[in-house]
Formats: C-alpha cells, sequence, structure tokens
C-alpha cells in the first residue's frame, strides 16, 4: 500500500508564523508590563520610605531643638537647629546636588555648622526641592513647615515617579543654649512693663563671678554662698551676707545679730532704740547705791586691737577705750553677750542707765555732804 505523506502549504506556515508573531508580542508586552509595574512599585517603595527616614529624622530633631535658629517666615533651604548637646550644637539639615545631608557640631568659629556632613539621602533618588519656614506662635514654642520633593532615579522608567510631602513640626523643649544671648542693641530689655517674666533660675555663683554683676564691673553683684543665703560682692569679694534667718553682716559671713558689721560704723543722724512704755512690763527702778557700787568696780582701759591677728574683724587702728567684756560679764553679766564665733562683746548702751543710777546716787551723797556742811558752817 502506498502511503500518502502531506506537508503544510507555504499559506498555513505564514499564518502560523503570524499567530505565533502576535502571541509572542503580546507575552512579551505583558512581560515588559509586569517588569515596569514591579519597577515603578520598588521606586514608589524606595521614595516612600526615604520620605519616611527624612521625616522621622527632622521631627525628632525639631522636637528636641533647644532653638530653632532660621528666618521666622522666610523660605529657606537649610534648617538650623540648637541642640542641648554641645557636641552636636548647632545642627543643619540642607540640600545639595539633590541629596539631603545633615551636619551635627560647631566649625571653628563655633557659630556655623561643621564642614563635616552626612548624607540623609542616596542615589537611588533625586531630592528636587527641600524647603523650611519658621514660624513662631508666642507664648507657644515655635514651630517649622517641611516640604520636600523627591524623585526616582532611573531613565529606564516611562514616567517620573515622584513623592511630595508638606507638613509642619513644633519645637516641644524649652530653650537652651550654650553660648551668650547678646542683644542687638544696649537699650534692650528683658520683659516690659505689664509683661513681665515669673522668674530666672540662676547658677549660685561665687564671689568673684557673681550670677548677677555689671558689663563695666563683673566683679560686683550678687551670688548665692550657699542655700537661702545671699552674698554681695564688690571687687570679687564678699562685703555683706544676708543668711537663712534674715540676719545682716556687714563684712562677716556669719552674722548672729539682725546686723552684725565688722569694723566702725558712722551714723550721720544719730541711731535711735525702742523705748515706748507700752512695748515693757515688770518695770523696775534701778537701786542707786547699787548702780554705784557695780560702776565703782569697772575697769576702763585704753588698748589697741589685734588687727594682724583679727584682719577679718576689720577693727579701727590707734588707741582705743573701753572695758574688757570678761571682767564686765563678773559685774554687769546683763550687758555682755556672746558672738556665733565664741567672742564676747559688751552693749555700751545698756550701761548708760546703771551710769546714771550711778551718778544719781553720788549727787546725792553730794547734795547730803553740802548740808550737812551748811549746817556745820551756821555753828
Amino acid at each position: 500500500n502506498k502511503s500518502n505523506i502531506a506537508g503544510f502549504t507555504l499559506m498555513e506556515i505564514i499564518i502560523y508564523i503570524v499567530i505565533f508573531t502576535i502571541i509572542g508580542g503580546f507575552s512579551t508586552a505583558i512581560l515588559l508590563n509586569i517588569v515596569q509595574v514591579q519597577q515603578r512599585e520598588s521606586a514608589s517603595s524606595e521614595l516612600a520610605g526615604q520620605m519616611n527616614f527624612i521625616l522621622q529624622t527632622i521631627q525628632r530633631l525639631v522636637r528636641s531643638a533647644s532653638n530653632i535658629e532660621i528666618e521666622a517666615g522666610a523660605n529657606t533651604s537649610i534648617l538650623k537647629l540648637r541642640m542641648a548637646d554641645s557636641a552636636k550644637d548647632p545642627t543643619c539639615i540642607f540640600l545639595t546636588d539633590g541629596i539631603i545631608k545633615i551636619s551635627e557640631g560647631p566649625d571653628e568659629s563655633f557659630v556655623n555648622c561643621s564642614a563635616n556632613a552626612v548624607d540623609l539621602t542616596d542615589d537611588k533618588i533625586i531630592v528636587e526641592n527641600l524647603n523650611f519656614k519658621k514660624f513662631t506662635s508666642y507664648p507657644g514654642h515655635d514651630s517649622v513647615s517641611v516640604d520636600i520633593q523627591l524623585t526616582y532615579n532611573n531613565e529606564k522608567l516611562d514616567s517620573v515617579i515622584e513623592r511630595t510631602l508638606q507638613t509642619s513640626i513644633s519645637r516641644i523643649s524649652a530653650a537652651t543654649f550654650d553660648a551668650n544671648i547678646l542683644p542687638g542693641d544696649s537699650t534692650y530689655d528683658i520683659g516690659q512693663v505689664g509683661s513681665p517674666w515669673q522668674k530666672i533660675f540662676m547658677s549660685n555663683g561665687s564671689a568673684i563671678r557673681p550670677s548677677y554683676t555689671f558689663a563695666s564691673s563683673t566683679m560686683l553683684g550678687i551670688y548665692s554662698p550657699s542655700y537661702n543665703v545671699l552674698g554681695f560682692t564688690v571687687d570679687g569679694v564678699e562685703r555683706m551676707r544676708i543668711n537663712e534667718k534674715g540676719n545682716i553682716g556687714i563684712k562677716t559671713t556669719n552674722p548672729g545679730y539682725t546686723l552684725t558689721v565688722n569694723g566702725a560704723a558712722w551714723v550721720a543722724s544719730g541711731a535711735w532704740s525702742g523705748s515706748d512704755i507700752r512695748w515693757k512690763k515688770d518695770i523696775v527702778s534701778l537701786s542707786l547705791s547699787d548702780s554705784l557700787n557695780k560702776i565703782k568696780l569697772l575697769n576702763p582701759i585704753s588698748f589697741i586691737w589685734k588687727n594682724e591677728e583679727y584682719s577679718d574683724m576689720h577693727f579701727n587702728n590707734g588707741i582705743q577705750f573701753g572695758f574688757i567684756a570678761q571682767e564686765m560679764e563678773k559685774i554687769i553679766p546683763e550687758i555682755v553677750t556672746i558672738n556665733n564665733d565664741g567672742y564676747k562683746g559688751i552693749s555700751y548702751e545698756r550701761l548708760v542707765p546703771i551710769l546714771t543710777a550711778a551718778i544719781q546716787e553720788q549727787q546725792k551723797q553730794i547734795d547730803e555732804l553740802k548740808t550737812e556742811i551748811n549746817i556745820l558752817k551756821t555753828k
């Protein structure tokens, strides 16, 4: 038997080729579409990831910053932040050649940011725009608006993949500074009438570096030597103190009385002591004879203070007149006192009534003698 073997005709071959070509074209288009979709999804994911990282970094820095140091209301591509950590103060975020960079710490001038910057974005994206604007909202904290536009860096994509973000971030920490706060003009004040600051918290300072001082005399001012104690310093030396009991000491750091003065005091118009009868009770007249007997026992002396040994007491120079406290204590103990350092003193003012009574007793005796003499003369 003879077999008939038949092949494809030319027309059939052409038809099959066209069919396979069409199928192949569709398959290729589908594959290309899938690849492009994957590339776009990858690009979008990359943009989203880097955008989130940038935003989180800016938010963290702004919220922990002590001050947003850019001009309020003006657009700028550089964000300068003052930080509490001196190693990171100031911190700057800026745009250079399509890359966002961050610089932490000062340059050699300690004013601007360091030139050693680190990239926040990589070469997979191009930063088309980075813009900051500061807003002040007294008495609240400042805030900064952020405008960012990112583009995926791939020329093979058939379309541009970009992402834009506009947001605002508020500073939440109190202002801190690591340098002097200087006025633009010497006529500026801190606060004003009707709008004062509530408190100013200062360090304790010292006698040579007082917390409150003056531009022309930096060793003149006020400081706190210890808890609840106020010191007044002149030329770097404490000259007066108010202690925790409210006692005032002049040229002494240990005032035991309402006013303690080491050194002489000049009173141009006199000093007055309260003596109103309404403040007194158990009033008894002094014994004239007893007062005279006490005065007769006193030992008036002249002396010179030991200024070399007790220079902090600021004694007067030259010959002085008075009594010895230890001797006076045995005769009239009521007018002798002891200070916080254990040294004794005399209240000469309290000696006046006793002297007055003694003089009265002496005058009484004189008058009696005069009477007796006159009687003798008449005989």
